[in-house]
C-alpha cells in the first residue's frame, strides 16, 4: 500500500514488483487520506504502507525523501521487504536510516589493494 506521495512510484513499480510475487494496493482516496485510517487497513490486511512521512504509524517502510528517484527507491524497497520477508531485526529498518547515497565530503567507498600497482603506466616513450 502507498502513501499519498507514493501512490505513483507504487504504479511505476507495480509491474516490477508483481512479477517477484508482491501485491501492491493503491488505497481508496476515502483510506488514503488520513495516515492513522491507512495504518489500520495495512494492518487489518497483513500488509505495509511505503511512505515518506517519518510520523506515519507502523507498520510502514520510510524511503527518503533527498532528490527521490523512482529506481533508488525501488531499490530500498526491494532491501527492506528481503530483510522484512527473512525475520533479520538488525538488517530491517537499516534501510531507511542510513542515506542511499553518501555525503561527497565521507571520502572514497572503497581503497585500492595495499601495495605496488599493477596498472600500467599511461602515455609511454613512443616506440
Amino acid at each position: 500500500m502507498a502513501d499519498i506521495p507514493c501512490i505513483g512510484f507504487l504504479r511505476w513499480a507495480r509491474r516490477r514488483l508483481e512479477l517477484l510475487g508482491i501485491e501492491i494496493l493503491i488505497p481508496p482516496e476515502s483510506v488514503a487520506r488520513d495516515d492513522l485510517t491507512l495504518s489500520e487497513w495495512a494492518k487489518s490486511l497483513g500488509g505495509l504502507v511505503v511512505t515518506t512521512d517519518r510520523g506515519f504509524p507502523e507498520p510502514k517502510i520510510l524511503l527518503p525523501m533527498d532528490r527521490p528517484k523512482y529506481e533508488r527507491w525501488l531499490t530500498i524497497l526491494l532491501k527492506e521487504i528481503s530483510a522484512r520477508r527473512r525475520g533479520d531485526p538488525d538488517e530491517s529498518r537499516s534501510v531507511v536510516t542510513r542515506h542511499a547515497h553518501p555525503s561527497p565530503r565521507a571520502g572514497p567507498l572503497w581503497a585500492p589493494a595495499p601495495g605496488p600497482s599493477r596498472a600500467k603506466p599511461l602515455g609511454g616513450t613512443g616506440r
